[in-house]
């Protein structure tokens, strides 16, 4: 399996993910790391397609929260 680097705003994510208690939309956080809401659902998507996140619609929305397991499981290796 190939190396997977992330970034700084990827890290930030997914320590923003790790410790939410509810599901967050895409839009809350950007606002929460301040970056575009538009590149915090294209990184939710990428990362949510490695197993790292996982997302559900609702309607409209978007709800994201991280998967815990995997995350500890990816950054064992």
């Amino acid at each position: 399996m190939s190396e997977i680097i992330f970034d700084s705003i990827d890290r930030e994510m997914l320590r923003v993910l790790s410790r939410a208690k509810l599901p967050a939309t895409p839009c809350k956080v950007a606002r929460t790391i301040t970056i575009h809401p538009a590149t915090a659902k294209v990184r939710i998507k990428k990362m949510s397609k490695m197993g790292l996140l996982k997302f559900k619609k609702r309607g409209n929305r978007m709800l994201v929260r991280a998967d815990k397991a995997a995350i500890k499981k990816r950054m064992k290796k």
